[in-house]
């Protein structure tokens, strides 16, 4: 079953506030990493915009995690992994 967009939202950037936590960077390390404005990435963090397939793919290697946790669905991940290994 897919999650409804506002669920989907709400799962990643609870996904994107743990993560964060958990390895002690603030939203301004994160959106540095993303080359992204620290007020881009807390709005993204706040579930008020998603996450973009590169960013997934950044945050992804940044975090150790799969890219599932920001995309989603796994298939979308499959799909922009072999893009990106083009």
């Amino acid at each position: 079953m897919l999650l409804q967009y506002a669920d989907f939202l709400a799962v990643t950037s609870e996904n994107l506030r743990v993560m964060r936590r958990l390895s002690g960077l603030t939203q301004e390390d994160v959106a540095e990493a993303l080359l992204l404005s620290r007020s881009a990435y807390a709005g993204t963090e706040q579930g008020r915009t998603c996450v973009g397939f590169y960013n997934a793919y950044l945050l992804s290697h940044l975090y150790n995690v799969p890219m599932e946790l920001f995309t989603k669905e796994k298939q979308d991940a499959k799909i922009i992994l072999r893009i990106l290994s083009l």
